[in-house]
């Protein structure tokens, strides 16, 4: 299983509700095996109307990217990868923070 989660995390707007979201393969070396799929995870920080964290989703991709969509307007998101081998999981990256405004 990875000793560390993927770096090189990062987010790009497409429009008001969708986000892609990007990632470094993890080396061999780190992943200490074949990475079999990656696993994003998305927490729901605030919105407008309140403060809250509640896991809002988990999704799995063999690819190094993902685009979230139908994300809540005015909300700010922490996301999370980690890589799976056969073995397991590892650990999340550094969450990295995106924030969708109002329309």
């Amino acid at each position: 299983m990875p000793s560390h989660g993927p770096e090189n995390v990062s987010s790009t707007e497409v429009n008001y509700t969708t986000f892609e979201i990007t990632w470094a393969t993890l080396p061999e070396k780190v992943a200490h095996g074949v990475i079999r799929m990656y696993q994003v995870r998305l927490f729901l920080k605030e919105n407008c109307t309140s403060a809250q964290e509640k896991l809002y989703s988990r999704l799995n991709t063999t690819t190094t990217n993902v685009v979230l969509s139908g994300l809540s307007i005015c909300a700010k998101y922490e996301v999370s990868v980690r890589g799976y081998t056969t073995v397991g999981p590892g650990p999340y990256s550094r969450p990295t923070m995106l924030q969708t405004l109002g329309e």
